[in-house]
């Protein structure tokens, strides 16, 4: 990865944490103070978005060193390792969530009262909302301008961190304003947040999971892998196409047909073309690797 591209990863994943950072502490303030169970939880799901910052953050500067003499595809994987073993953190809190919601309701049913929350955590909800949302948009720019997945995941659950906010907002303002029974969903929205964590938890582990598994790029990718392959001239056909995704980055062999005929010195021109094109599509981290063999009724 280039060391601009990087920067630009870097910069903005700064920008994340420290919004994270600043609404992590502003949440749990105002869940205290608010005496809501919801806003609590809240702030314990920017606090899971904080921890992935900071895996990319860590990783966007040790991805500037590239491969060496060890590793000769980068480290790329070790990012998605780290990924996995945080996801599987991330559930655990998620799972804690909910089960000490599901506990307050119970203690509830019991005959425990819920008191009523205070109109700071309303205000920290919607300020968290509008201000996740705005964090999301920045972030998928920046995702889509750097084709970076790291940074696209960490985007959604920006987006998923503000519809968890709305939730909450919604039903601290039901118990706030409706009479005593409602005070209930300021506990419901704890469970709720709690899912939220663990959906965004189990969704980095199976995409990490993929990573290490070697697991093909979609097909509609390798399709267009052979169609950019095709607009080569001089090629006849492409009878393979194998990828894989190296944490960040993408393996590429394409198999082509080329005429029996033609030089060493222009085929090798026309799978350098081949590679040009690929890298201007998907970037020029990508691992290219494009395999010559002559078309089928040559071989006889």
């Amino acid at each position: 990865m280039s060391k601009d591209k990087s920067g630009v990863i870097f910069r903005t994943t700064l920008r994340s944490a420290v919004i994270n950072i600043l609404l992590t502490i502003f949440k749990y303030v105002a869940g205290f103070l608010g005496h809501s169970a919801a806003m609590i939880a809240d702030a314990t799901h920017s606090l899971s978005d904080l921890i992935t910052d900071v895996i990319v953050l860590v990783f966007s500067k040790l991805k500037i060193k590239g491969k060496d003499t060890r590793h000769d595809y980068g480290r790329g994987k070790i990012e998605t390792l780290i990924t996995v073993i945080v996801g599987f953190i991330i559930l655990a809190i998620g799972i804690s969530v909910c089960y000490h919601g599901i506990a307050k309701i119970v203690r509830y049913a019991q005959g425990e009262a819920i008191e009523q929350p205070g109109y700071i955590a309303l205000i920290a909800a919607i300020i968290s909302m509008v201000i996740k949302e705005w964090a999301f948009r920045f972030t998928l720019r920046t995702a889509q301008k750097t084709k970076t997945i790291a940074v696209t995941s960490n985007a959604w659950q920006h987006r998923s961190d503000a519809f968890s906010s709305f939730v909450t907002a919604v039903c601290i303002a039901c118990a706030i304003f409706l009479n005593e029974k409602w005070r209930v969903l300021d506990v419901v929205a704890v469970i709720l947040v709690g899912l939220f964590i663990a959906r965004e938890a189990i969704h980095l582990i199976i995409d990490a999971s993929n990573i290490l598994l070697d697991k093909s790029l979609p097909d509609e990718t390798e399709a267009l892998i052979a169609k950019l392959s095709m607009e080569e001239e001089g090629v006849n056909g492409v009878r393979n196409v194998l990828t894989r995704q190296l944490g960040r980055d993408m393996a590429i062999e394409v198999y082509v047909t080329m005429s029996g005929d033609d030089t060493v010195q222009n085929a090798y021109k026309r799978t350098l073309g081949i590679e040009k094109r690929l890298k201007a599509q998907f970037g020029e981290d990508a691992y290219v690797n494009v395999h010559i063999e002559p078309t089928e009724n040559e071989e006889q």
